[in-house]
């Protein structure tokens, strides 16, 4: 059996132009159809990057590191502010919490059964 390195990013709130990033890094067995797949060696680690560039990331270590070191307080709370589901995702995901439910995601997911174009049924612009 062959394992192959497996490097995946999960990208989340950008704080001051600096995304948050979650790195975990194992070794799989992706030649075969295994079920479930042979995973190994599983190191998860946080990380920031630059938002012009996208592709590179310097690694730091836990949550609560990665927001000590690239904000103070009043920035992280003005990420959660600005993109409240995002922020959400990741505060559950760094603590295993579950899926993060939001009004529309409920919405569409009620409707999807009952009418063709669910999202754009869900999109509706708020005027007053």
């Amino acid at each position: 059996m062959k394992l192959t390195p497996v490097i995946d990013i999960l990208r989340f709130v950008s704080i001051d132009g600096t995304t948050i990033v979650h790195i975990t890094q194992s070794r799989s067995n992706l030649g075969t159809y295994s079920d479930p797949p042979v995973v190994e060696d599983i190191r998860e680690v946080w990380g920031t990057c630059l938002d012009d560039t996208p592709d590179s990331f310097r690694e730091i270590g836990q949550l609560q590191d990665v927001l000590r070191t690239i904000a103070p307080r009043q920035m992280v709370t003005a990420a959660a502010t600005a993109s409240p589901r995002r922020f959400a995702e990741m505060i559950a995901f760094a603590h295993d919490l579950g899926l993060v439910f939001y009004v529309a995601s409920r919405a569409m997911w009620l409707v999807a059964d009952h009418i063709a174009d669910a999202q754009g049924f869900c999109e509706i612009e708020v005027q007053e």
